[in-house]
């Protein structure tokens, strides 16, 4: 399902959930894994793709 957002939009979503499941990996995993998949899923509507990597 392609979102009826301006895809600017969508690339700011994605940018707040991956943020979001950094901030809570360590807390709140389950919450975590699921906005990194929101943002893999709405990326992927773009034609995009998450390249996965441990924060500093």
């Amino acid at each position: 399902m392609v979102s009826p957002q301006d895809p600017q939009d969508d690339l700011l979503i994605v940018e707040v959930l991956i943020y979001y499941g950094h901030e809570f990996e360590d807390t709140n995993s389950n919450r975590a894994t699921q906005a990194w998949q929101l943002a893999a899923d709405l990326a992927g509507e773009h034609e995009l793709t998450l390249l996965e990597h441990s924060p500093q």
